[in-house]
Order: C-alpha cells, then structure tokens, then sequence
C-alpha cells in the first residue's frame, strides 16, 4: 500500500487525476475528514474539500510510474 497527502489548485488537477487513476488497476481512494471516496470518480471528487491537503491510498496493483504520477500532487 501507498499513502501520501496531495493537494488541487484546481478543477483540471481534479479531472487529470481521474483520469490518471484509471488508467492503473487496483484502489486509489482519497480521504478527506471522515470521508473515503474512489479517485476514480471524478465527481465523488469534487465533493471533497480543497482547502487542506488530501490523503491518497494506492493498494493493489500499482507500479512505479503511478507513485510518480501521484508525487506531481503531492502537498
């Protein structure tokens, strides 16, 4: 499993995640507070708050071009 905090600066941060964490098999979730959502979903997303930094969770299969990919958001 990996883990990091990420952060948005803005909608198309938001959409080109999405659109990353589907291109790789395996869980991403993101976790806000006390809410836990599918990155994958760009709209379950957009729920969550921007104004602090965000926790990720990779777990399955993931690679190392997908941790790299995360760290451009990191916070």
């Amino acid at each position: 499993m990996y883990k990091d905090k990420i952060t948005f600066s803005g909608v198309d941060d938001v959409k080109n995640f999405s659109l990353l964490a589907n291109k790789y098999e395996g869980t991403i979730n993101l976790i806000s507070d006390s809410r836990k959502i599918n990155a994958k979903s760009v709209m379950s997303i957009f729920t969550l708050d921007f104004s602090k930094p965000i926790d990720v969770e990779v777990s399955g299969s993931f690679t190392d071009s997908l941790i790299r990919a995360i760290k451009r958001y990191k916070a």
